[in-house]
């Protein structure tokens, strides 16, 4: 047991840190920020993300690479050079959270201003007791934005389809808006 934890402990490690990151520190960071921006990160970002991947990948490769020269034969390095083929097609999906997790989180650390933009309600939405508002439209360009942005109760039962709301945001350190409030509802009647 002790032999097959120290062969495979930087894939236990991996498997570990991406299962904590998948399930409770992404989510926990893309709970204050509306959809539409993380979204927009992660278009942005794309090359950023992969770059840093590709890089970490010829690290660990080269590593490998190099101890197994020295004690494995030609046809295992062959097939270590496969395995390691399929590897760089899950990396992406596996560590793409953490990347955008981070940048989420660092985003937060400090606050540059804060910004009030007014949407048109399209819809909102109450899923297993919370409140949010899901669809808004910007008044000037028609463009619909897939927000989910959390509102209390009482906001909740006073919008109606069309009304008008102005939500607070937070721009971040690195330039990204973050933790929405719902500041005033102006009514379409």
């Amino acid at each position: 047991m002790i032999k097959f934890i120290k062969k495979y402990s930087f894939l236990i490690i991996f498997l570990a840190i991406t299962t904590v990151v998948e399930f409770y520190f992404y989510p926990a960071e893309e709970e204050k920020y509306a959809y539409s921006d993380i979204k927009y990160l992660e278009e942005n970002r794309f090359y950023i993300i992969i770059i840093t991947q590709i890089v970490l990948l010829l690290i660990i490769f080269f590593s490998s690479i190099v101890r197994s020269f020295k004690e494995r034969n030609i046809k295992e390095i062959l097939n270590m050079i496969a395995t390691f083929s399929i590897l760089i097609l899950f990396f992406y999906t596996s560590t793409k959270p953490l990347f955008i997790g981070l940048e989420l989180f660092l985003n937060r650390q400090k606050n540059i201003e804060e910004v009030t933009e007014k949407y048109i309600l399209a819809q909102k939405s109450n899923i297993d007791g919370h409140y949010y508002l899901n669809w808004l439209m910007k008044p000037e360009s028609d463009e619909f934005l897939n927000n989910k942005i959390k509102i209390n109760k009482t906001a909740y039962h006073k919008l109606k389809h069309r009304d008008t709301v102005e939500i607070l945001f937070k721009k971040g350190w690195l330039g990204t808006k973050h933790s929405p409030q719902l500041i005033k509802i102006q009514s379409s009647d």
